[in-house]
């Protein structure tokens, strides 16, 4: 099932950033000339989170590129599930910026 059908069904849950691991082997190039090797260069995510649908707790994870000012552990996020099958999600925004 898609992500965008999956947000279409509009079920969510609350859900909360439980990790946040950087990928140092992964450098995104901000800057089309650089004086140096870091120069520019941010490191993309994937945070891990939990989100619990009547009274079932499920666990998933998002790669973020980008975009990650103002996430951090504990940090409250909205999770869009399917209704039939609660543990596939999507996430729609982070950081008031669209996914998709």
């Amino acid at each position: 099932m898609g992500n965008k059908k999956i947000i279409s069904q509009n079920n969510t849950a609350e859900g909360i950033i439980t990790d946040m691991k950087k990928h140092w082997w992964i450098k995104m190039n901000t800057k089309p000339v650089r004086l140096h090797s870091l120069d520019g260069a941010v490191f993309p995510y994937t945070i891990f989170f939990r989100y619990s649908v009547n009274g079932t707790e499920y666990r998933g994870r998002k790669f973020i590129g980008l975009n990650t000012g103002g996430l951090n552990v504990g940090k409250k996020i909205t999770v869009y599930y399917d209704e039939s099958h609660p543990a596939k999600h999507t996430l729609n925004k982070i950081c008031g910026t669209e996914m998709f």
